[in-house]
């Protein structure tokens, strides 16, 4: 038999995939199931058998060792990359076509990574504070008017800040949830996860004066990862509640304002994202 043809005979029946590589699990007849969908499985949606932690080691070894390209795992979607799987598996964590979360807490929908932007453009333009600059940004700042902030107390999505540093697209997200008292904020990256981590992402709450300051210093978050998971999270972002809104709202006491601080009562809170 054509070896190619071989690495065919172990797609996965569950996702139609070629394994990514070990471990490679087989039922008592010896149908293969790929370490993705394994944990989705109870029984061989084949043979009907029990599934246990025996693993095909004869397959494992074939993808291994096999010299022969293989089509992107998001072929059917539209992309055209083939590669050997030791550097298939790195392509796939950037492609294109490959599924992202919309950063829009309220929208949650999975899309392409190649159509975030226009999915932003078409469904949410209300939602997006600025536009798009080729140029890079050391950081993004928003001027919060407190007029404004009061319009807002009970909706759930601010419009968020789309912004570019060293060519890649960064999204600064604060949300609030309904009936609740509670602030979210971080900043997301249209990146693979692995290039996530090796960033810092610092989100600083500040009023005019600087005090008081509320800050967080952590991870930038992939798009692979829902709004929800990242609220639920909450040691992963920014957090603060109600009466710290508030707090920052109200200012430092008139008896410390100089005269142009007691005359400008517009700016008196903004939010502050970079990445270190």
């Amino acid at each position: 038999m054509d070896l190619a043809l071989l690495i065919d005979e172990l797609e996965c029946p569950i996702c139609c995939q070629t394994p990514r590589g070990p471990p490679i699990f087989q039922c008592e007849n010896g149908h293969l199931i790929c370490s993705a969908c394994k944990p989705r499985m109870a029984k061989c949606p084949q043979g009907g058998c029990e599934l246990d932690q025996q693993r095909s080691r004869i397959a494992e070894n074939l993808l291994n060792n096999a010299d022969i390209p293989r089509p992107c795992i998001y072929s059917s979607v539209g992309c055209f990359h083939e590669d050997l799987l030791s550097d298939l598996i790195e392509h796939e964590t950037k492609c294109e076509f490959r599924k992202v979360f919309c950063p829009d807490l309220e929208c949650g929908e999975v899309v392409v990574a190649k159509e975030l932007l226009g999915h932003f453009k078409e469904d949410h333009p209300d939602h997006v504070k600025n536009d798009i600059e080729d140029k890079d940004l050391d950081r993004c700042v928003w001027i919060i008017d407190p007029d404004d902030l009061r319009k807002r107390s009970f909706t759930v999505t601010w419009p968020m800040s789309i912004w570019k540093k060293n060519g890649l697209t960064f999204f600064s997200v604060l949300h609030k949830y309904k009936n609740s008292d509670l602030w979210y904020s971080w900043i997301c990256c249209d990146c693979p996860p692995d290039l996530a981590k090796t960033m810092t992402a610092l989100v600083r709450m500040r009023s005019k004066s600087g005090v008081p300051e509320l800050t967080y210093k952590g991870r930038v978050h992939p798009l692979d990862i829902s709004c929800n998971d990242i609220v639920r999270k909450a040691s992963s972002c920014l957090v603060a509640t109600d009466d710290v809104i508030h707090s920052f709202l109200m200012g430092i006491p008139d008896e410390h304002k100089s005269e142009h601080e007691k005359d400008d009562q517009k700016f008196l809170l903004a939010m502050e994202y970079s990445i270190l």
